[in-house]
């Protein structure tokens, strides 16, 4: 589990998909560069996210519903803030099974396996993804935009993403990285795939 150090917050990203009963949700990390209050950040949050997935680029039946945000602060347990969100997908398109994800590599400045983490992007439309689970160039090339602009528009607000970590084995806790850009992977990230491994 990664450990958020006192000026950065954990940010988690529900997504709803129309039938299913349980959340899909993505975390990342956020550097606190206001400093702002938690409540803040998640407004900020919630509004960056609001202005990249706007209904008419998620599928019908898909919902960007909310963010909570996790706080570190001094000598205290995280203090925690709601903000909703609330867009429903308007473009129709038939969606892939729900075991279906986009891999995002989050890339840093930081060499070697410390410097790279992931996310899984919940829903891909059939279309996207050829016969044997190759996401098509164009649809990869969208969602990594997609996330970049994201990115910039964090860093715009003062809240940049970055990717925290696990304390080590030995040795201190290194500081959060900057993630610096995402990439779409080019392979479609199934449960069947993760357990050939």
């Amino acid at each position: 589990m990664s450990i958020i150090p006192v000026g950065y917050a954990e940010l988690a990203i529900h997504w709803q998909r129309s039938g299913d009963v349980d959340d899909y949700v993505n975390v990342w990390g956020l550097a606190n560069e206001g400093p702002f209050t938690v409540d803040a950040i998640a407004s900020k949050a919630a509004l960056s996210l609001a202005s990249i997935w706007t209904a008419g680029s998620m599928s019908s039946g898909m919902r960007l519903d909310r963010v909570v945000v996790k706080l570190a602060v001094e000598g205290d347990v995280p203090v925690t803030s709601e903000a909703n969100i609330g867009i429903d997908g308007t473009f129709s398109e038939q969606l892939l099974p729900q075991n279906c994800a986009v891999l995002i590599h989050k890339l840093t400045a930081r060499g070697g396996r410390r410097g790279r983490g992931r996310s899984y992007h919940p829903w891909l439309a059939e279309g996207g993804v050829d016969s044997v689970g190759i996401i098509g160039s164009g649809t990869r090339g969208g969602l990594t935009g997609k996330f970049n602009a994201w990115l910039a528009d964090m860093n715009a607000k003062d809240i940049p993403l970055c990717l925290l970590h696990n304390q080590p084995k030995t040795g201190t806790l290194p500081a959060p990285d900057v993630i610096i850009g995402c990439i779409c992977d080019a392979i479609i990230a199934t449960q069947r795939r993760r357990l050939r491994k």
